[in-house]
C-alpha cells in the first residue's frame, strides 16, 4: 500500500498559458504536448496528424496552434532529420512560462509580476484569491427552511416601491411562520415572498388605498411638469 494507483491521466496547464492572449486551440496543443513530454526533460516528438487527430482539427491549424504557442515560450520547436529527410518535430514543453522575444504570455488584469530574483522553477497557484460574490439565485445556497430566508435590502427597497402601504416586517414574519408550519421549499424563495407581499396587497385595504394615492400623486407631478414646460 506503499503506492497510490489509478488509471486517471492528465495534463497539468500553466496558469500562464490559460491567460495567454492564445486561441482556445492552442490551449488544447499544449495540454496534449504536456501529455506526452517527458516528465524530466519536457521532451516529446508527436507527430502533426496524431496532434490533428486528438484535437480533432486540420493538420494546418496544429502547425498554427504551435506557432502561438512558440510565439508566448510556452514550447520549443526544433527540426529533427532523419538521414536525408525530416521527420517528425522534436517539442519541449516549458511548465513556467516566462516569455520569449517573440511574445508574452499575458498577466491577468491586477496580477503583479514574479519579483526579480524569485525561484521561477517552482509553480505557483492561487491560493489567496476569494471567487467572486455569487449573486445567481440559480446557484447560490439556497435557504433550507423559511426561517433562514432573509431578503436583500435591494430586494426590500423594489417591494416598498412595487407595494406601497405593505408593511414588509410584518408580511415576511407571516411568511416565515406560515411555510415553516407546512414545511415548505421553494426554488426561488425571492419569487414566493414577492408573490406573498402581492396577495398580501390586493387584500389589503391600507395597500390598496396607498396604491391610489400614488396613482393621484403621479398625476399630479405630471400637471406641474406640463405646466412648467
Amino acid at each position: 500500500m506503499d503506492k497510490i494507483t489509478t488509471d486517471l491521466r492528465f495534463s497539468i496547464i500553466p496558469e500562464s498559458v490559460l491567460d495567454a492572449d492564445i486561441t482556445d486551440r492552442a490551449v488544447r496543443i499544449y495540454a496534449l504536448l504536456a501529455r506526452y513530454a517527458d516528465n524530466d526533460t519536457g521532451k516529446c516528438f508527436p507527430s502533426r496528424e496524431t496532434l490533428a487527430k486528438r484535437a480533432r482539427c486540420h493538420v494546418r491549424s496544429v502547425g498554427r496552434a504551435i506557432d502561438e504557442l512558440v510565439g508566448i515560450g510556452a514550447i520549443e520547436k526544433h527540426h529533427r532529420k532523419d538521414g536525408d529527410g525530416f521527420t517528425s518535430n522534436l517539442y519541449v514543453v516549458k511548465r513556467v512560462v516566462t516569455g520569449t522575444p517573440e511574445g508574452r504570455a499575458q498577466l491577468p488584469e491586477g496580477r503583479a509580476p514574479t519579483p526579480e530574483g524569485s525561484d521561477t522553477t517552482v509553480p505557483l497557484t492561487r491560493t489567496n484569491e476569494l471567487e467572486p460574490k455569487n449573486d445567481n439565485h440559480l446557484t447560490k445556497p439556497k435557504p433550507k427552511n423559511a426561517d433562514e430566508y432573509q431578503p436583500s435590502e435591494e430586494f426590500l427597497q423594489k417591494l416598498t416601491v412595487d407595494f406601497p402601504g405593505i408593511r414588509l416586517d410584518i408580511e415576511l414574519e407571516k411568511f416565515r411562520d406560515h411555510h415553516v408550519a407546512n414545511g415548505s421549499q421553494f426554488k426561488i424563495w425571492d419569487r414566493a415572498f414577492r408573490k406573498w407581499v402581492r396577495q398580501a396587497s390586493e387584500w389589503s385595504r391600507d395597500a390598496r388605498a396607498a396604491r391610489s394615492q400614488a396613482v393621484e400623486d403621479e398625476k399630479i407631478r405630471k400637471m406641474i411638469e406640463e405646466g412648467l414646460e
